[in-house]
C-alpha cells in the first residue's frame, strides 16, 4: 500500500508541473475566450420571437438535430 502512494507521488512529481501549466493555459484561454462568445450571441436570443427563430430553423432538419441531440447526450 505504502509502495502504490510512493508510485503515485513519483508520477504527480514528474507531470505535475506539467498538468499544472496546462492547466492555468486552458483557465486563461478559457476565461478570455468568454467576452468573444457573448458578442456572437444574437440580439434577440433571450426574446421569444428569437426562440422562435432558433425552433425553426432546428424544424428544417429534424432528424439531423435529433441525431446531434442524442449523440450529445450520449457522449455527456
Amino acid at each position: 500500500m505504502i509502495e502504490m502512494w510512493h508510485q503515485v507521488l513519483s508520477l504527480f512529481s514528474t507531470y505535475g508541473l506539467w498538468i499544472a501549466t496546462a492547466s492555468l493555459i486552458m483557465f486563461i484561454g478559457s476565461i478570455a475566450s468568454i467576452p468573444l462568445l457573448v458578442v456572437r450571441i444574437p440580439v434577440d436570443y433571450f426574446t421569444p420571437e428569437g426562440h422562435q427563430r432558433q425552433y425553426q430553423r432546428h424544424q428544417r432538419h429534424l432528424l439531423l438535430h435529433l441525431l446531434l441531440v442524442w449523440s450529445k447526450n450520449l457522449c455527456g
